[in-house]
């Protein structure tokens, strides 16, 4: 039995509708796509043109002060968080994650952690945490390739941070039973050595960054005693690694 002439409009007109959700579907999700795509890469222009930025401006220092790149991106960086992150200004902690962005490779790895995003949020927590953070920049060791192309850096600060019960908890959260020995920590300062190795790629970017404290010295001069500086490294540790996605 032949169809109708009604049966056949509706029929054709339910294929045209099907066909034009279809397309409205496909181009949806070709828009979705491509505004992804512009999106990703204006977030990479804004990152090329942050670290252009901050290399022409050591490039010209570095050349009145006689330094080498990699040794005036490292006086660059402990001026920048000389004090930690400022996560109490907006304005200046957006300055500084670029800062980051600019110098350091998505994929650096820091302390066994992997990606710069991660590295960000383990420095912004301790920001947070740390009463009276100061960095103060000692020296800098800078091993090239070819005369020229930097391969590692050995940086040497000096680390002054006041002691709080907040960051006993974070670092010693094993003493804080003994109130008496929290007591005598809590309102010093320590100037604590640190030695930081940062590794860079062919274009100069840092690939890895491993970082060391001495404070066995620093908390023997608190406690006047190396036995209980001893005592309470033993257990210490840091914190684990935020997530990979904001808190």
């Amino acid at each position: 039995m032949r169809p109708t002439s009604a049966e056949y409009l509706d029929h054709y007109h339910r294929r045209r509708s099907r066909a034009q959700r279809a397309y409205v579907a496909r181009q949806k999700s070709r828009t979705t796509s491509l505004t992804d795509e512009v999106e990703g890469l204006s977030y990479e222009l804004a990152r090329l043109e942050g670290r252009r930025d901050v290399l022409s401006e050591m490039l010209s220092q570095s050349i009145a002060m006689n330094e080498t790149r990699s040794e005036r991106l490292m006086r660059e960086y402990v001026r920048m968080f000389a004090h930690g992150f400022h996560l109490h200004d907006a304005a200046m902690a957006g300055t500084q994650e670029r800062f980051l962005r600019a110098i350091m490779d998505p994929a650096m790895v820091f302390q066994g952690f992997y990606s710069l995003d991660t590295f960000i949020r383990i420095f912004q927590r301790h920001s947070s945490t740390i009463s009276s953070f100061v960095m103060r920049f000692v020296s800098c060791d800078v091993v090239l390739a070819d005369g020229e192309r930097p391969l590692a850096c050995t940086l040497r600060l000096a680390v002054q941070q006041r002691m709080t019960r907040e960051s006993l908890a974070l670092y010693f959260p094993h003493i804080l039973h003994d109130e008496v020995l929290v007591q005598e920590l809590i309102g010093h300062t320590m100037e604590i050595p640190q030695t930081s190795v940062y590794s860079f790629d062919d274009d100069g970017r840092i690939i890895a960054h491993d970082s060391s404290m001495d404070l066995t010295t620093a908390l023997a001069k608190v406690l006047r005693s190396l036995e209980r500086a001893t005592f309470v490294l033993d257990s210490g540790r840091l914190p684990d690694a935020p997530p990979e996605h904001p808190l």
